[in-house]
């Protein structure tokens, strides 16, 4: 028999990779049925801009808003019927966009928290949904293999895109940016590229290739001249917009028989750090086990890890920095939102202390 630990690790293993692997992301994900609204687990987390407030996409379907300073639930924006992977606010604030395991894009309205409209027309799970900088358009992508643009204000499709149809890969499309100033948009690829589409022509004008896997995450800097970009071939890659080439890898040495991927990434508000959230693991059959979890943060201008931050519960899904770059959050499958200090590594704070 294994330790409690160990199996509970393990479980809880099976549980993520069902909802993110790309190998478990077929048709059928549409029909898992409602999720266990027990669930405390948590996906995607992002900061307003003045860092008193936190949402976060969870496994029970909702969309969360916590007051930062004090933990408390502010409000639950509920009507998925399956794993949100995350809320996004839009540049005023005044809305969220939610994106979820059931195919919808959901829209809220911040200040009183009710539903404004429900956009329809992917046919898998829709992972990732940004804002154009003007706030008029959303961009969403899925496991379906499209990119798809949407009016805000009448909840319309406009556009949709394809980067590829091929039986022989991954076709999903997991992550989304818009960059220079809203002229592209960038979508990280299962393939493991990632397309700019220029948004007047409709075009595919670039690829970049470097990872080796399918791009989950994608993380813009705050002076929009670079982004990153986190991958199951466990390395995160920064690149320079303008002319998309690879300014630099973090990675550590891959572990012999050991499977390693980047579950999330953030970028620093002040250009100093990238923070990653990394597993690694063994299988044998369907027994999988930990080898490690943890956050690292890392020198974008040298490259070089200078934290480490080792957990040892779940792992976690969502990392974000806080605006004043101070501290960085994470959180993950127990549904726990720790603050660290970024110079120390201190963990300074947790909620909820107890279940929502």
């Amino acid at each position: 028999m294994l330790p409690l630990s160990l199996r509970l690790f393990t479980a809880s293993f099976v549980l993520l990779l069902s909802l993110t692997s790309c190998q478990a992301q077929t048709a059928s994900t549409n029909n898992l049925g409602p999720p266990k609204k027990t669930s405390p687990g948590i996906f995607g987390i992002g900061f307003s801009r003045d860092g008193r407030t936190l949402v976060t996409g969870n496994f029970n379907g909702t969309v969360k808003l916590w007051d930062v300073a004090s933990g408390r639930l502010l409000r639950t924006l509920d009507g998925h019927t399956d794993v949100v992977y995350k809320g996004v606010f839009s540049p005023d604030e005044k809305v969220i966009a939610s994106c979820s395991r059931d195919g919808k894009i959901k829209l809220w309205d911040v200040a009183t928290g009710s539903e404004l409209r429900t956009l329809t027309g992917h046919t898998r799970p829709v992972k990732a949904v940004a804002f154009s900088p003007d706030g008029k358009m959303i961009a969403s992508v899925s496991n379906d293999g499209s990119l798809r643009l949407w009016d805000v204000a009448t909840g319309v499709q406009q556009r949709s895109f394809i980067h590829t149809t091929s039986p022989d890969i991954d076709d999903s499309v997991y992550s989304v940016l818009f960059i220079s100033r809203g002229k592209i948009i960038a979508t990280g690829n299962g393939d493991g590229t990632i397309s700019y589409w220029e948004l007047a022509s409709g075009k595919e004008v670039k690829v970049l290739k470097g990872h080796t896997s399918g791009v989950f995450s994608l993380a813009l800097s705050t002076d929009g001249r670079s982004f990153a970009s986190g991958s199951d071939d466990h390395t995160v890659r920064l690149w320079d917009v303008e002319t998309g080439s690879e300014i630099r890898t973090f990675a550590d040495k891959k572990m012999e028989g050991v499977t390693e991927h980047v579950r999330a990434i953030s970028l620093s508000p002040n250009g100093k750090w990238l923070a990653s959230s990394e597993v690694g693991f063994t299988s044998s059959g369907n027994q999988y086990n930990y080898v490690y979890k943890r956050i690292r943060i890392w020198d974008i201008k040298t490259g070089e890890s200078v934290l480490a931050l080792d957990q040892p519960k779940l792992e976690i899904n969502g990392v974000a920095f806080t605006p004043d770059s101070r501290f960085l959050a994470g959180a993950g499958a127990d549904g726990v939102i720790k603050l660290w200090n970024v110079n120390s590594g201190r963990e300074e704070r947790s909620f909820p202390k107890e279940k929502d």
